[in-house]
Parts: structure tokens; sequence; C-alpha cells
């Protein structure tokens, strides 16, 4: 069962009390007047209205008890009721005036008020039906707390789907990212280039191609394959790019003493070093070996057809050809070991 609440009218102000109040008080004394007159008047005076007449014969006849207790009880009766219609006749008057004329608003507040607090038959049911519109009331409401559970249910895991797929896409454009930089290190790892002693160890003592053969082999050992790096015994010898160890060990294809091969693809060339005059306790790596640019494979010595403690460092191409090796260094942007 719903309610309607009616809407009240706003309370009237005290002026417009007085003002109600003159415009009407003269019809009010008037209707006062005419009730208070009508109270006051005596039950046997003359109203002029068609009240019983008792009437009694003159023909000398006497009139019966029975007849005198008759007149005097209709007498009795019209006194008694003569006032009261009247002043319900007023009333009754009172009561339709004051509608039209607005009496009834003038109704002292405070009355009005208390009146208004009497407890209504029909009050628990309203409040039952306001109680039942309110949302915490809804909420009571198993299907409600349901539906509202499961509402959060679904936002929550709305909520961990989308962090785990936040999640998920930062772990992978991390796991991009750091495979990117994995790639671009190997990849400028593998370009990477190293002068093969360190800045300071060594000078230059002899370059490549043509040139009077030191131990006076003649003309047949007259074009210098490589170039030589004078420096201390055991001074570090570092690989000059990343590779693999292809030979490690005593000489091969002629040359004396012991030497280092390694092969190297850089910019999709592939290159090989190659590194001479090392004693046998100045070979550090071995054949099939991964060596990165800059890591130690031996140590100088003067081992072979050498006059003192250097480097002879050669570069070949794949057809097996020399090319200028202080040439390849500048051209890949070889760097000091220190730089690393």
């Amino acid at each position: 069962m719903s309610s309607r609440t009616q809407p009240q009218s706003a309370p009237l102000t005290r002026r417009e009390i007085r003002k109600a109040q003159r415009a009407h008080e003269p019809k009010l004394r008037s209707l006062q007047a005419f009730a208070s007159q009508l109270a006051r008047r005596p039950a046997d005076a003359d109203t002029g209205d068609d009240a019983p007449t008792v009437v009694f014969s003159t023909a000398g006849q006497q009139p019966r008890r029975r007849d005198l207790r008759l007149a005097e009880g209709a007498t009795a009766v019209h006194s008694r009721l003569t006032p009261r219609s009247t002043m319900l006749g007023v009333l009754g008057a009172l009561a339709l005036v004051a509608p039209i004329t607005g009496v009834a608003q003038y109704v002292d507040h405070a009355a009005a008020a208390t009146v208004g607090t009497e407890k209504n038959v029909l009050a628990p049911l309203d409040a039952n039906a306001v109680a039942v519109a309110t949302p915490e009331t809804l909420t009571e409401d198993p299907v409600a707390i349901a539906r509202a559970e499961a509402a959060a249910a679904a936002s929550r895991a709305a909520e961990r789907e989308a962090l785990e797929k936040a999640e998920a896409e930062a772990a992978a454009k991390k796991a991009a990212e750091e495979k990117a930089a994995a790639e671009k290190a190997a990849a400028d790892a593998a370009r990477q280039v190293v002068v093969p002693l360190p800045a300071g160890t060594f000078r230059n003592t002899s370059g490549y191609g043509g040139r009077n053969d030191p131990l006076g082999r003649g003309a047949a050992y007259s074009y210098h394959l490589g170039t030589d790096f004078a420096a201390p015994r055991n001074t570090p010898i570092h690989a000059a790019a990343a590779g693999t160890v292809v030979h490690a060990g005593a000489g091969k294809d002629g040359r004396s003493s012991n030497l280092v091969v390694i092969e190297h693809n850089i910019g999709g060339e592939t290159f090989y070093t190659w590194y001479v005059h090392m004693y046998n306790d100045g070979v550090y790596v071995s054949a099939g070996q991964k060596v990165a640019a800059g890591e130690v494979i031996g140590g100088v010595g003067s081992n072979g057809n050498s006059t003192g403690n250097h480097l002879h460092f050669e570069v070949h191409l794949a057809d097996d050809s020399t090319i200028e090796p202080l040439a390849w260094l500048q051209q890949h942007g070889a760097k000091d070991v220190s730089q690393l």
C-alpha cells in the first residue's frame, strides 16, 4: 500500500492574519450576536413561529387533568427544542460561511501543530510504505543484496582483469625493450673493434707492405703481411672483435712460432685476425672458443722469426687475402680497450 503526502500550504504571516480578521470581523460579530440573543431568549417568549398553542373550550367546561398534562408536555418540549434547533442552524451557517470566507485558515498554529501530532490509524502503514521505498530498506532485500554482491564481484573481477592485462602489457613491453636492447648491444658488440694492445704499451715498428726483411732472407720475405706492435713480454693481447677461435697454438701455413686466429662477422662480412709470436705459455685460448671484443687471448712474446718482443697482427678477408691492419682498425672505429 502506498501513501501520498498532501502538499501543505505555507503558513500565513501575522500581517496577513490580522488583515483577514479585520475583513471578516463584522460578519463574525453579527453571527455571534445573533447566536447570543437566541441563547438568552426565554422559552415562553413569543418567537413569532408556529409553536403549538393549546386552546381550551370556554363553554363552561373545565379541562381535564389529562389534557392539562399533555398541554404542559408539548409546551416544554417545544421550549427545549426551539433554542437548540436555532443554535444548530447558526452553527450550520458558520460551518458554511467559514470555508467560503477563509475563517478556517485563522487557526492558532500552536494548536494546529498539536492536532497534527495526534496519531493516525494509517500512520504505521504510511511509515512502512515510506520505509520500503528507501534505499536502506532495499538493501535488506536478499535479492537486492545478491545483485549488489554480484555487481561488486564483477567490478572487482573487471578491475583485476584490467590490472593483470596492464601488468602483462607492461611486462611484455619491458621484455621487448630488453630484447631490443640486448640485440642492439649484441649487434654493437659484434661491430665493435678494439686495438689489440692497450694504449701506451706499444709502438708501431713495421707497417704493412714492402720492406727490407730484418732477418736478411731476401726478396721472398720483403712483403710484410701485417703490422708489428713492439711491447714488453706478456703484455696482454686483446681480441680485435667478437668471434670464434679457429686456431690456437703452433704455427700454420709455414708460419713459425705460436699464433691465434679468430673468425669475425662484422656487418655481414667475414674477417680473420691473426696474432703471432706468442710463447707456449702466452696462448690463453683454444680452438672453438667464443671470445668477446677486447677479451685477453694471449701475451706478447718473441717466438719464431722475430728480433724482439712484439705482436705481429694481420687481417684476412674471407678469401684469405690480407688487407692493411691499421686501415681496417680505423675503418671500423677501433677503440682502446679501456673505453669498453
